[in-house]
C-alpha cells in the first residue's frame, strides 16, 4: 500500500474526522475552563 492509498483514504474520511475531533477539543477546553474557574 503506497503512500498515495493511504493519504487518499485519509482525505475521504477526512471530513468525519475533523468533526468528531472538534468536538473533542471543544469539550476538552469547555472542561479545562470549569476547572480553572473552581480552582
Amino acid at each position: 500500500m503506497g503512500l498515495q492509498s493511504v493519504r487518499s483514504i485519509v482525505e475521504s474520511y477526512n471530513g468525519t474526522l475533523n468533526i468528531n475531533y472538534d468536538e473533542k477539543q471543544f469539550s476538552n477546553q469547555q472542561h479545562l475552563k470549569k476547572r480553572s474557574d473552581l480552582a
